[in-house]
């Protein structure tokens, strides 16, 4: 869970106290003052779950019901200029922790693509790494078999020149010949 600011926390207590705590002032109507601390604890309550956005939108919904209580003239316009300073405090507050919060994720973001394409590169120099070897390994094998083919051609060559050598028997010096 998100650790509150505690200038948030502030700004929620002020809300509270502003939006009704005192309910048999003369400046609020005392069911205006209930939707109003209901409002507020809903925001605290999302604020305080680290769920700005949802927190933002309950502070939507209690700027609504000011908004609605100012124009039915059952809130006093000192009563509603210190509410309003105290959600627009509040507003502030978690237009920055969203603002951070999307900071984070795409910073997070950003550093997985970047160790996935340090991956992909260190994959990709590994294999090409691998196949040079395998060229060159290849290379090797191909000249051995080329000097062991030559080396095989020359010992043929001599064995089939030499008398009584190697061979079917039939050749010159077999001793069958009949004159």
């Amino acid at each position: 869970m998100t650790r509150l600011p505690q200038i948030l926390i502030t700004a929620l207590a002020t809300i509270a106290l502003v939006a009704g705590c005192a309910t048999t002032t003369p400046d609020i109507e005392p069911d205006v003052a209930t939707t109003l601390q209901n409002q507020v604890v809903l925001v605290a309550e999302e604020a305080a779950s680290g769920n700005h956005q949802a927190a933002l939108d309950r502070l939507n919904d209690l700027q609504a019901e000011l908004d609605e209580a100012k124009a039915a003239q059952t809130v006093q316009p000192a009563r509603v200029d210190a509410i309003q300073a105290g959600i627009d405090a509040v507003r502030a507050d978690l237009t920055v922790l969203i603002a951070a919060a999307e900071e984070a994720a795409a910073a997070e973001l950003a550093a997985e693509q970047a160790r996935q394409d340090a991956a992909d590169k260190a994959a990709e120099e590994a294999a090409d790494k691998a196949a040079e070897e395998a060229a060159k390994q290849a290379e090797k094998d191909a000249r051995e078999a080329e000097k062991e083919a030559e080396r095989q051609a020359r010992e043929d060559e001599k064995n089939n020149e030499e008398p009584g050598g190697p061979g079917n028997g039939n050749g010159p010096g077999s001793g069958d010949d009949e004159d």
